[in-house]
């Protein structure tokens, strides 16, 4: 199981969903983010296990070029 997961979506409420069901099955969020540069930005510094990506949203290609 991860132990550290980073949210990346532009909606806050769909992070907000995410937040709460991660962390009532016992995973830890360590971080969120609503565009790809601030996902790249927090994944350097955070090193997060898994990374809940977003795909429809704007700017991915930032996020998804650090894969």
């Amino acid at each position: 199981m991860p132990k550290c997961v980073l949210l990346v979506d532009d909606c806050p409420g769909v992070r907000r969903s995410l937040c709460i069901i991660s962390e009532s099955a016992g995973i830890e969020v360590c971080g969120e983010a609503e565009d790809g540069a601030k996902a790249m930005e927090k994944a350097k510094h955070l090193k997060p296990d898994l990374i809940v990506l977003d795909l429809g949203m704007p700017d991915r290609l930032k996020a998804t070029a650090m894969a």
